[in-house]
């Protein structure tokens, strides 16, 4: 066998051993323990959707649920929209603020081995200025907006040496629904212009929301998309000689 051939043959073994540092076992199996890992699963009994601003708060659990042979540390963040009221003997806390600015409260829990984990959480009072009444009360609980309510962000189990061995993906969130803006675009129902679209979005700026715009690039409607009009605003001045930013506003 001569040098070349036995440079390949090192070469082609040691990419295998490299390969197989990398394997993970189907079961989760650790070198450290006697037993597989078990899944972490998460349920809840909170609703699908509510309305958005309730006048009393939601209620509801979820339950993190971990199976393996071995002790782990379980912990999950809860959204600063939810208090956390019950999470048995796990150590809850507030988290640091995120980039929103609101407080999240992270739960923290030793498990031995298979274990339940139920929390319980219920939405916070709304602390807008017309969301109480002449006492001080709140009369208007979160969430204050519609679109989606997260429960939680996902938990994870990691081992006592700090390694994770499960984790799973945050819960299912709730749709907020606002019967008074059912397309949940900022804009009353009464004063929608485009009803199942946002309003906002006019890509031409001719005053049609896109989603109502036959021609959602064509500013002038003129039948001629701004890509090809050589005067997308119709002011009778061409596109190349408007004050840059004032091509679609003909009274710019």
């Amino acid at each position: 066998m001569n040098r070349i051939t036995e440079t390949k043959n090192l070469l082609a073994m040691t990419l295998v051993v490299v390969a197989a540092m990398f394997i993970v076992p189907a079961g989760l199996v650790n070198a450290d323990h006697d037993e597989p890992f078990g899944p972490l699963d998460k349920t809840t009994d909170c609703p699908i959707e509510v309305d958005v601003k309730p006048a009393v708060p939601i209620v509801c659990t979820f339950t993190m649920a971990y199976t393996g042979g071995v002790a782990a540390t379980i912990s999950d963040t809860v959204p600063a929209e939810w208090e956390v009221t019950d999470a048995g003997t796990c150590d809850v806390k507030q988290a640091n603020k995120k980039s929103n600015h609101k407080s999240a409260t992270k739960i923290t829990c030793d498990v031995a081995g298979d274990e339940n984990i139920v929390v319980s959480i219920e939405s916070r009072a709304s602390n807008g200025k017309s969301h109480v009444d002449a006492n001080g009360d709140p009369t208007v609980f979160k969430p204050t907006s519609c679109g989606d309510l997260d429960i939680n962000d996902g938990a994870h189990a990691v081992d006592e040496n700090g390694i994770l061995i499960a984790s799973s993906a945050p819960l299912t969130p709730i749709a907020v629904n606002n019967p008074d803006d059912t397309d949940c675009d900022g804009v009353a129902n009464v004063d929608d212009i485009c009803e199942g679209f946002d309003d906002a979005l006019d890509e031409d700026s001719d005053g049609i929301p896109d989603g109502c715009d036959l021609f959602p690039n064509d500013t002038d409607n003129d039948g001629q998309t701004n890509d090809v009009d050589t005067d997308d605003d119709d002011d009778g001045i061409l596109d190349i000689d408007e004050i840059p930013g004032c091509e679609l506003d003909p009274n710019c």
